[in-house]
């Protein structure tokens, strides 16, 4: 199907409305906003974001247990007690979202409740495997309707920028600076390779760079101080712990190729989706989870990522389409997918209801024959 019969679907439905849950977490809401975009392209949507925050850390092998011993239909009760309170938006989902563990709860249970599919994104944490309607990874996943995706969702920044082919010979690379967390540790003798990788490339490559929230104070004042110590002059740099701005898609549109620091799956992820050569980072002590490192080494294995150590120079290789449509697609397919599934499943409960029914009328008593006395209409005498 191409945009254009995309645009006319759109005009002939009426809207569909996703209630999104968020934990507050940016690489959460990344993937949450990724679903909502691929949603879009094919559906006239409104959109409901619902703050959610477990009232402990208590609460998740809580959770777990009551997602396998409750009745679907009970599991809402739970969330009043589980969940601070929130404000539910005035109209009823068609579809509910999430990504991250802290949503998989609720997600079921307003599944559940209003009779909708879930949609998340991530992997489902030992929760039983029909709980969710449609779960979507990079790596196989225990869920029953698990779909693997080439990369996890994300909100795609279209670029109009052309290709490095025919312009100067000079190079425009945007670096993406993370920091602690995801089993990266990062110390000044990394932030000494980076640094000295980046000197390497001389005059060919013109730098941009911006730090993040979770790179931090003490990150960033050392990063500066070896930058410098290197002669690497940035002609464009951003320090999130000085003054934070929010220039992603600036970066990412305004580069021949891409350098991102490891533990940040999420930049990564929107990095991989402009089809620009990305070059991963990762510190010397890092230690990911197994989902985590085997979605790297996927990323990978398909030529969308290539590790910075292994690199000496610097190919640009552009791809004309970007990833984002074949994903899209795909997201909006698997999900297309559960909602037919929650609809056969209503439909052949309906149906086994009204059988049920019209067997218990067959077999009760037909009483409409019996004398008068029978039934406690006769007269005393």
């Amino acid at each position: 199907m191409n945009a254009s019969q995309w645009s006319d679907e759109r005009s002939t439905q009426s809207p569909q409305t996703l209630w999104v849950l968020s934990d507050g977490r940016p690489g959460h809401e990344s993937q949450s906003k990724g679903i909502v975009a691929a949603l879009e392209m094919r559906r006239h949507v409104q959109v409901h974001w619902i703050a959610v925050t477990l009232r402990g850390a208590l609460w998740r092998s809580i959770l777990r247990a009551a997602a396998r011993l409750l009745p679907a239909q009970l599991l809402h009760r739970v969330l009043p007690f589980s969940y601070r309170l929130t404000d539910w938006p005035n109209c009823p989902p068609t579809i509910v979202i999430g990504s991250g563990g802290d949503t998989l709860f609720m997600l079921g249970a307003l599944s559940a409740l209003h009779r909708v599919p879930s949609v998340f994104s991530g992997t489902t944490k030992r929760y039983p495997r029909k709980f969710l309607d449609c779960v979507l990874t990079v790596v196989p996943d225990a869920a029953t309707n698990n779909v693997v995706l080439p990369l996890p969702p994300a909100e795609v920044h279209e670029c109009t920028r052309s290709s490095s082919a025919g312009r100067a010979a000079t190079l425009t690379g945007s670096v993406l600076i993370g920091g602690d967390g995801a089993g990266c540790v990062f110390d000044d003798a990394d932030w000494q390779r980076l640094a000295k990788w980046m000197a390497s490339q001389g005059a060919s490559v013109r730098w941009q760079l911006t730090t993040s929230r979770r790179t931090g104070v003490q990150h960033e004042a050392q990063l500066q101080k070896i930058l410098q110590a290197n002669a690497v002059a940035l002609e464009r740099a951003i320090w999130w712990a000085e003054k934070p701005e929010r220039v992603m898609k600036e970066l990412l549109c305004d580069s021949d190729f891409i350098v991102c620091t490891q533990d940040s799956l999420s930049m990564l992820a929107e990095a991989m989706y402009t089809g620009k050569t990305v070059y991963s980072f990762a510190p010397e002590q890092c230690h990911m989870t197994d989902n985590d490192a085997a979605a790297v080494v996927g990323y990978m294995q398909r030529g969308f990522l290539k590790p910075l150590k292994e690199v000496q120079s610097i190919v640009v290789e552009h791809e004309p389409m970007p990833r984002s449509k074949t994903v899209y697609v795909q997201i909006d397919t698997a999900v297309r997918a559960a909602q037919e599934r929650r609809q056969r499943r209503q439909s052949d409960s309906l149906e086994h209801a009204m059988r049920q029914s019209s067997l218990n009328n067959v077999n009760r008593p037909d009483h409409s024959h019996e004398p008068a006395e029978h039934l406690g209409n006769h007269k005393h005498g």
